[in-house]
Parts: structure tokens; sequence; C-alpha cells
């Protein structure tokens, strides 16, 4: 085997795991579909298992790529997770009064933040929307989630929530974009609290200028976070914390 795709058209998956075929790979052939797999989801894991793991079925994607279809799941769904520490952070700004306060987190990935409004709040709900079907499979098996949807940008704002805690896509001003679209979420008195790039604040095209003078007519903080604050998720974006109230 000389191409990644002929080791790729020749593995087999079982239930949630892919083997490799039984043939020794030089090292960048290896690396190759190593990492093509990593973007589709799996994690490499020895031992007995000795295959990549995924979190559901990958039969679908793995005949994608092994067809020469290019897939990067992190970059397509923009989900970069939200480690346990700054996830904290985001749900001790929100100040959540109560377990009866209406919550929302509207891009919720594999529920780092749930599982952190829950660490203070045990017996919170949470409703989500989330994209990527691979992390609506996740969330549906953590307690106190209910997935309303898909596309949070897709449901009609009622002004419903008490309380929105989010780490949003950045690209394309999604993440300016969503923090919009949270306050018309919210009830009056609610609060959002979310992670954005720090892209809108050094650039003056219409959307960044649009946002900037909407965000200046109401009660706001702004928190720089560390450099590097999501390498371990794969991504070097400078980023921040708004905490957002709806007066």
């Amino acid at each position: 085997m000389e191409t990644a795709q002929e080791v790729l058209k020749a593995c087999t998956v079982n239930g949630k795991i892919v083997k490799l075929p039984d043939v020794q790979l030089n090292k960048p052939l290896y690396g190759e579909v190593k990492r093509t797999l990593r973007k589709i989801g799996g994690e490499w894991r020895g031992g007995k298992i000795a295959g990549f793991v995924f979190e559901q079925d990958p039969s679908e994607l793995l005949a994608e790529v092994a067809a020469g279809v290019k897939r990067n799941l992190q970059q397509e769904f923009q989900f970069f997770e939200t480690n346990p520490i700054l996830s904290d952070q985001l749900v001790a700004l929100a100040n959540i009064q109560h377990t009866e306060n209406k919550l929302l987190e509207p891009s919720a990935g594999r529920g780092a933040l749930v599982k952190a409004i829950q660490r203070a709040y045990s017996h919170a709900i949470v409703d989500c929307y989330e994209l990527q079907e691979m992390n609506r499979t996740i969330l549906s098996a953590l307690p106190g989630v209910n997935i309303l949807g898909e596309d949070f940008m897709d449901a009609k704002p009622i002004g419903l929530y008490d309380r929105i805690v989010a780490n949003p896509p950045f690209k394309n001003n999604q993440d300016i974009k969503h923090v919009f679209r949270m306050f018309c979420h919210l009830k009056k008195g609610g609060r959002v609290v979310s992670v954005v790039s720090r892209f809108w604040q050094e650039n003056t095209g219409r959307q960044e200028n649009e946002f900037k003078k909407w965000l200046g007519l109401v009660p706001h903080e702004k928190i720089d976070l560390k450099p590097g604050e999501f390498k371990a998720s794969g991504t070097n974006v400078a980023t921040s914390i708004l905490v957002i109230d709806k007066p």
C-alpha cells in the first residue's frame, strides 16, 4: 500500500472502532492516515483495542475519506471544546440565581458548559442546540440536557431565557452574530456570557462596527483571555469573554 486512500479503503469497522489493515506502514504514510482519521473524529487507543475509536459508527465518514473526500469536522463545525477551568469561569460569571432559571447553551458541543453548569447547580436543566450529529449523540446521554434542535440561528427568539452561556463558532463573524441573537433570546434582566474571538475588536468592517455600536448601548463587560486558551482544542485564536445584561 502506497497511499493513504489505499490504506483507508482496507480499514475495517467494528462498532465504533476503525482497525488499520494488518500491514507495515512507513512513518509518513501512517502519519497521513492518522491525521485523516482524527479529522473525522477518531482517536487512537492502543492495548487490546488497537484502533481508532469514534463516538458513533464511523462507516459513512470512513467511506468518504477513503474515496478521497477531504473532511475536517472540527473546522467544518468550528468545534473547539471549552476546557473545564474556563467553563467554570463562564458559569460563575453567569451568576445563575437558582435552578429555576431558564438556561440555554446554543452551541453545546459535547457538553463542556452543560457539565460546568451542573457542577454548580446539580439539578439544572439546560436547553441546547448543536449542529454536529456526533456531538448531539454525546449530549443526549448527559443528564439535564434538553436538545431543541441543530442550528441555534434558525430558532425564533422569544425572550425566554434567564441565562445563556456559550462558546459559539468564530469563523466569518459567527461569534458576534450568535451573541446578538442570544441577546434577543433573553428575558429582561437576563444575562449572556459568551466566548468571542477578538477579530471584531481589531477590524472595522460593517459587521464589526455595527456590533461595536450596539454593544456600546447595552450593559456589558469584556474580559480578555490569556493567549492559547484553546490551543489544546486545536486553535490559537485570541479570545475574550463578553458578559452582557439585558435591561
